[in-house]
């Protein structure tokens, strides 16, 4: 099945999913190489309201894929509500 990947500037809707993006990005490519205890610490001080700021100047892009993929940057994805 092929999927159409359509590239677009995040909107303030999208700020959730990135933050779940980001989160689990630091867990999956940090788990091996810090202590749990550590990445915890630092996954717990990202805050919505952050990538909300850098959204709302039109610092992010987004690769939307039928309403439930997002991916930001060039290696991070997600897929969910």
């Amino acid at each position: 099945m092929c999927t159409t990947l359509t590239i677009r500037a995040a909107a303030e809707t999208d700020v959730q999913a990135i933050w779940r993006v980001h989160r689990s990005a630091i867990w999956e490519t940090c788990g091996g190489h810090y202590p749990p205890e550590v990445i915890a610490a630092w996954v717990e001080r990202l805050k919505p309201d952050s990538y909300r700021r850098v959204v709302r100047r039109g610092g992010v892009v987004v690769g939307d894929a039928q309403r439930g993929a997002v991916l930001r940057g060039p290696r991070l994805a997600h897929r969910g509500p």
